[in-house]
């Protein structure tokens, strides 16, 4: 059965999403992934889930975002919110030190050009170090592997671009179906099995209004659902413009002729105020044009949508983030 679609997004599903083991957020590259990342994060912790947000190696943003570095081990980002960037060199060197049982073999291993060729000959070896390695934090993870280890309540990822994600979304099956039957494959099993359940496991994709933003996840969306018979969440909509005019008035103002303005123009003078005017209002107009048909674009997925509204482009990182919330919180 497909999902109803739903722009506002009421606060409980939000909780309801939460409530989920692990969240694989992708989107094109710029679209505001890791910001939707965050915060996801944080509305994780303040409904009191000990959260953990997981950033690829090659990922800038992330650092960006909370003016950190971050580090190779979960490091504190705020009361019950944890995050950890994953290199995937030195998480396969984990992985193998943890399936052998010695991190001094997997060293020699890891330094010995022919067997490590051998190594990197697993199917979508660095994939499998991010995703392998998010899911070894999970509830599912540690009870797999057999660890003391405290599990996360909530794992989040911020996954590569829409195409890469696809791909790293597709390796447990791979290495399911070409690795012998061994730790690898028993661990690639449990992963999937996780991603295909709906109450454990979503995929949740972050767009703009711009069509090859829109083009680039419908295709991975597809692909996700058909393919990889993965649940999806909702799709969230970033920057969205505040409607400053009615559906009737966008008609009527994009109806009205736009003479050309001229070189040069007097703010004080009537008529060349009159211009100005018009000339913003039918811009904006046509922009709130565009975002209705993308979003009547969005409707025909049949997935839930969160709408996310634009906020000042002189804000960055946790103080947007804040004032994000907040908007959120008020509805707007």
């Amino acid at each position: 059965m497909k999902d109803a679609p739903n722009q506002n997004f009421p606060g409980h599903l939000l909780e309801s999403l939460c409530a989920s083991e692990f969240l694989f957020v992708t989107g094109k590259g710029g679209v505001g992934k890791s910001s939707v990342t965050a915060l996801i994060g944080r509305a994780a912790a303040s409904f009191g889930k000990r959260c953990l947000l997981v950033y690829p190696g090659d990922s800038p943003s992330a650092e960006r975002l909370w003016r950190r570095t971050l580090r190779s081990e979960p490091e504190p980002l705020s009361e019950r919110l944890d995050a950890v960037k994953i290199q995937p060199e030195i998480a396969m060197r984990e992985y193998v030190a943890d399936a052998l049982g010695s991190k001094k073999v997997a060293a020699v291993l890891f330094h010995h050009r022919v067997a490590r060729g051998l190594l990197t000959g697993i199917p979508g070896p660095s994939d499998w170090a991010i995703l392998g390695k998010a899911w070894s934090f999970t509830k599912t993870g540690v009870r797999a592997r057999g660890t003391t280890q405290r599990p996360y309540d909530l794992v989040i990822i911020d996954a590569p671009a829409s195409g890469d994600a696809a791909g790293m979304l597709r390796v447990p099956q791979v290495i399911m179906d070409l690795a012998p039957a061994a730790r690898l494959r028993s661990d690639a099993e449990s992963c999937l099995r996780m991603l295909r359940d709906a109450h454990r496991s979503k995929v949740l994709f972050v767009t703009l209004l711009e069509h090859l933003a829109l083009s680039e996840t419908e295709e991975t969306l597809d692909v996700v659902r058909q393919e990889l018979k993965m649940p999806v969440g909702p799709v969230f909509v970033n920057r969205i413009l505040p409607a400053r005019f009615s559906k009737e008035d966008r008609q009527f103002i994009l109806s009205l002729p736009s003479p050309p303005l001229p070189k040069t123009l007097d703010t004080k003078n009537t008529n060349d105020r009159a211009l100005i005017t018009l000339n913003a209002s039918v811009i904006r107009a046509t922009r709130e044009h565009l975002q209705e048909n993308y979003l009547e674009r969005i409707q025909k997925w049949s997935v839930r949508t969160m709408h996310l509204p634009l906020i000042s482009e002189g804000l960055h990182g946790e103080d947007a983030l804040e004032k994000l919330q907040m908007a959120l919180a008020e509805g707007r």
